[in-house]
């Protein structure tokens, strides 16, 4: 029989936008933080947007195919690396997303240090900060964004003038900077962050992290991010909606999307080319294979709940003897590393 799928069907892999330090050589790290964390450029943030409008799209045409169809509103879960980059493309992510957003169960945010870029030396030359440091600083920076905006949001409901996001001269009696209204980029979408989640295994940094290492640890993650999208694992406010569809979009880094390609793939390929902002798909969708009785010919096509093809590299085939069928359950590749939506 067919098994039944408790979690999701269907996982987007994102790479980041453009980050500054590729781009302006004035950016400087600093040096309290422990580790290079360069937050995207101006572009890298519009790259964002499109690229949830994009995936708002593709959610949206599945949406429609699936047979079983269901006023329930889909729910997005956005796992991301916490590097600043990937926060800033997850959180322009749901910006674009737009209209595949329920404003009562809006996105739900995670950050996961299984996600992050490869500890390599080849990045890094130390590593001044614990994972488990640079996890609470990114929590804490992301609670004060929304204090910020939460805060924007009662003036304004106030009729009152906005007031600035926070500064180092906060304190100080010359600053007027309460007369400024606060930035686009610290507006934040509608959206959940899950600040209870985190990796059942990977709570800290491995520096040097061997390549063999990084690809385990990509591995694992993909599986228990599968997993942990389950209604059971989800904040109770979300377990009500257990008609809806969940969506999973992970985001990560360059050699981190080749990494759960591999993953998702069972096998080690040759690494492709991942562009910034680009969008893999991937549906768990069932197989059929037909053999003659011979054995010399064999038959294989993919079918999903949405009657869409499939393939995967799990053994769970089932041999039905009065069609001489195989059925298998399969993570299906139908989009790989595609950056058009980006194109003008």
């Amino acid at each position: 029989m067919a098994p039944e799928i408790s979690t999701t069907d269907t996982v987007f892999l994102v790479r980041h936008g453009e980050r500054i330090d590729h781009v302006s050589q004035l950016w400087q790290n600093d040096p309290a933080h422990g580790i290079s964390d360069p937050p995207l450029t101006s572009l890298g943030h519009q790259q964002a947007e499109m690229t949830g409008q994009r995936l708002g799209e593709l959610i949206q045409q599945q949406q429609q195919q699936r047979k079983t169809m269901t006023t329930a509103a889909p729910i997005i879960l956005v796992y991301t690396s916490p590097f600043q980059r990937c926060i800033d493309t997850s959180i322009g992510i749901i910006k674009g997303l737009g209209g595949c957003i329920d404003s009562q169960y809006p996105p739900l945010l995670r950050m996961d240090l299984g996600l992050t870029e490869w500890m390599s030396d080849q990045f890094y030359d130390e590593i001044y900060c614990s994972g488990s440091q640079f996890l609470a600083r990114h929590q804490e920076q992301l609670a004060r964004r929304q204090a910020m905006h939460y805060h924007q949001l009662h003036l304004q409901h106030h009729d009152s003038p906005p007031s600035p996001p926070p500064t180092s001269d906060d304190n100080d009696d010359d600053n007027d900077s309460s007369k400024k209204s606060i930035s686009q980029p610290f507006i934040l979408p509608p959206l959940t962050i899950d600040y209870t989640y985190h990796s059942s295994q990977y709570t800290d940094f491995s520096f040097p992290e061997s390549y063999p290492d990084m690809l385990k640890r990509f591995d694992y993650t993909r599986q228990q991010c599968i997993v942990q999208s389950s209604f059971s694992f989800l904040p109770k406010k979300y377990q009500r909606c257990s008609s809806s569809s969940i969506y999973v979009i992970m985001v990560t880094h360059g050699i981190g999307i080749n990494a759960l390609l591999d993953s998702f793939r069972n096998t080690t390929t040759r690494p492709i080319k991942t562009p910034y902002c680009c969008i893999s798909r991937f549906q768990y969708k069932r197989l059929f294979s037909a053999s003659s009785i011979g054995g010399n010919k064999f038959l294989s096509f993919a079918k999903s709940d949405n009657d869409d093809g499939d393939d995967d590299d799990d053994d769970d085939g089932w041999l039905d003897p009065t069609s001489l069928k195989f059925e298998q359950w399969k993570w299906v590749p139908d989009l790989l590393a595609s950056d058009s939506h980006l194109t003008l």
